[in-house]
């Protein structure tokens, strides 16, 4: 039977066999040509032993039909009906399976195989606590059967995951160590233990216990990924390549460890061999964006401006669909909760826009770096519309190509591209400066005011929208109104230094002395702290 631990993060299953063979459930032994039992008391019926043989050689369909023929004549022991009812959990018949493992029950309360067939069912039903009951009970009946000892063991990890994912990472990290108690070799166990411990802030424990089970397991990806983004983010730079190495070694076509050499690498400033490591990165299709954006910068040096372009793309590709999964990811987080977050769901989500700053920074350096190739608005032109075809519900991309129609004085054009982005985006602030900038270069003050306006209540500590308001004010000698809007704000906005600034600006304009000296008052004070 199978036990699977799920793993707490990145959705890994982890599946150590536990494969109940006759021989575990009733002394009968593979290759044995006899029909006669050990002890040699009784003769086995030839249908048990033959279905005994074909299920130690995994024939389950054909076992089962002899096993079930035998418990019709009722000539199977309680042991037989547990290879039947395995067989049918094999099958996938799991009903039939508990109909048959009962009826063992009834007539075996000692058996051990019967344990290990019900707790192997209840394990398949996701049952676990009921799992470990069973296992236990096996366990107690034949303590040396290693067996029972990993199906203690898969359950004990699999209810420490349900702890975890409710938030009781107090009592997964006690049921993970019960885990290790019954079977300290667990890799899976020492593996979401380190986890736990990496979670509550523990990542000297989580570190060890990593080590530890790269002692049992020293090929095993998963601890040796998870080890190597704590040395990451500890700095342990020497040790972390050492990790990786072996990471690489064991996983040569994964991009994941070829990723991070690139980057340490380059914090070292080797660049050749940087380059070589996000090339392996590439070439076993990476989906992070950054290596095809580093190759990019690479052949463009070299003044192979055709691969640069067509690893550019796959940069912008890469970074589109990076940024996507982490909104959306997001927003379930912020579904699932009704909008009822607490301190733990806001620092989750300030580790997602942490996150999604690093692809969004290579898109942006991208699109930079294809302006230059291009070198011609219309080639920049084509290549961003492009993409933006591509990828349509990207607001970087559309953002670029507006600013793109604007320059070349295509303002009409501009202006729908950024009035659909702010319809689709109510909250992108560049969105609405850009339909301000359109209005403003083609005469239309006062719409023009209204959307730097709307800007400015999205984000108030931008001060390029408060100098465009500023200027636009003053060049229609409306100074008077533009503070009267600022003064407003400041009753709900009193510690905004920016605010402040130009607060000051207005009223030295209009000869407000007095109101001036306040707000510089408030400036210094505000500043001061």
């Amino acid at each position: 039977m199978k036990i699977f631990a799920v793993l707490l993060c990145a959705s890994v299953f982890i599946l150590p066999i536990l494969n109940l063979s006759a021989d575990d459930s009733t002394g009968f032994k593979d290759g044995t040509e006899t029909n006669k039992s050990i002890s040699g008391k009784k003769e086995v019926p030839f249908e048990i032993f033959l279905g005994r043989k074909l299920f130690s050689e995994k024939k389950y369909q054909e076992a089962a039909a002899l096993l079930q023929a035998a418990m019709d004549k009722k000539t199977a022991t309680a042991d037989d009906l547990a290879l039947l009812g395995i067989c049918y959990i094999k099958l996938d018949k799991k009903k039939k399976a508990k109909e048959v493992l009962d009826t063992a029950l009834k007539m075996n309360k000692e058996s051990f195989a019967v344990y290990m067939g019900l707790g192997t069912l209840a394990f398949q039903n996701k049952d676990f606590k009921r799992s470990l009951v069973y296992f236990t009970n096996a366990h107690s009946i034949r303590e040396e059967s290693i067996q029972a000892v990993k199906g203690i063991s898969a359950s004990l990890i699999n209810l420490g995951v349900e702890e975890f994912a409710k938030g009781d990472k107090k009592n997964a990290e006690k049921t993970f160590k019960r885990a290790l108690k019954f079977n300290p070799g667990s890799v899976p166990a020492m593996r979401n233990l380190g986890i736990v411990y990496e979670k509550s802030g523990r990542d000297s424990d989580a570190v060890k216990m990593y080590r530890s089970a790269l002692k049992i397991q020293p090929d095993d990806s998963v601890v040796l990924r998870l080890l190597s983004d704590i040395l990451e983010k500890e700095g342990k730079k020497d040790e972390l390549f050492r990790v990786l190495k072996r990471l690489a070694s064991v996983q040569p076509y994964n991009p994941y460890a070829y990723e991070k050499s690139g980057q340490l690498y380059e914090s070292r400033g080797e660049t050749e061999k940087a380059v070589e490591s996000f090339s392996k990165a590439v070439k076993n299709g990476s989906e992070k964006p950054y290596p095809y954006f580093r190759m990019a910068e690479y052949y463009y040096k070299r003044g192979n401006k055709e691969r640069a372009h067509s690893n550019l793309f796959l940069a912008v590709g890469r970074a589109v669909h990076r940024m996507g999964i982490l909104q959306l990811q997001a927003a379930g987080r912020i579904k699932k909760k009704g909008g009822k977050l607490d301190r733990e769901d806001i620092k989750e989500l300030k580790k997602y826009s942490g996150l999604i700053s690093k692809p969004q920074k290579v898109l942006k350096d991208s699109i930079e770096l294809i302006k230059k190739i291009d070198k011609t608005n219309s080639n920049f032109k084509k290549d961003i519309g492009k993409l933006s075809l591509w990828y349509p519900h990207n607001v970087e991309l559309k953002e670029t190509l507006a600013d793109i129609l604007a320059e070349d004085g295509k303002y009409s054009e501009a202006l729908r591209v950024w009035e659909k982005l702010a319809q689709d985006h109510p909250t992108d602030v560049k969105a609405h400066t850009g339909i301000a900038e359109v209005y403003e270069r083609t005469g239309k003050i006062d719409s023009a005011i209204l959307e730097y306006r709307r800007a400015l209540d999205l984000d108030s500590e931008k001060e390029s929208i408060y100098l465009a308001l500023y200027n636009l004010y003053k060049k229609g000698n409306r100074e008077k109104e533009l503070y009267g809007i600022l003064k407003d704000r400041y009753l709900r906005d009193r510690r905004n230094i920016l605010l402040l600034k130009y607060l000051i600006n207005t009223a030295e304009d209009l000869g407000q002395k007095k109101d001036a000296d306040y707000f510089k008052r408030e400036l210094n004070r505000i500043s001061s702290k």
